[in-house]
This record gives structure tokens, sequence and C-alpha cells, in this order.
């Protein structure tokens, strides 16, 4: 877990047609609000979320900050439907 999250803090989130950049935007926001509705129900489950703390965030578009989910049950919604994310 640990080597993970040092690798999650490397990541660059940005522009998906820049070859720098490891993660792009979300599509629509229709599948951001999915993504966000979906994780918030795995913590209320009882899922454990991290996400790197430092990690710059475009201003613009629609991104989600590459995310680490642990002590997923596996009837947690999160193990149950596919996220379609930086999950």
């Amino acid at each position: 877990m640990a080597k993970v999250r040092e690798r999650m803090c490397t990541l660059r989130v940005g522009a998906p047609l820049d070859k720098a950049i490891d993660i792009g935007a979300i599509v629509a926001r229709v599948q951001l609000e999915r993504i966000q509705s979906l994780v918030a129900q795995g913590v209320a489950e009882g899922v454990t979320c991290w996400q790197p703390p430092a990690l710059k965030m475009p201003s613009r578009g629609l991104f989600f900050p590459p995310t680490l989910l642990s002590n997923v049950h596996p009837t947690s919604i999160v193990a149950q439907q596919e996220i379609f994310g930086p999950v």
C-alpha cells in the first residue's frame, strides 16, 4: 500500500492530449458526479478513501483525483459497480 500511495503522489493530472499526463479529464459531468457518488457511498459503508494530499488538480475541466480505496467489503457498492474513473 505504501508503494502504491507513493506512486500515486507522482501522477500528473491534466489535458489528455499532453503525452506527459498520466490521468486525463472525465468525459462528462454526469460521469464525474457518478464517480463522486460511488466513492461517497463507499465511504459511508466504511471504505477507507485515500487521495494524494499535495496533488495539483487543474482548475478548469472535469477531473477527479486518483483515489485508493481500501477495507472494501465484497458487498460494498464500490466492489459491485464499475466506477470508470481513477479509483
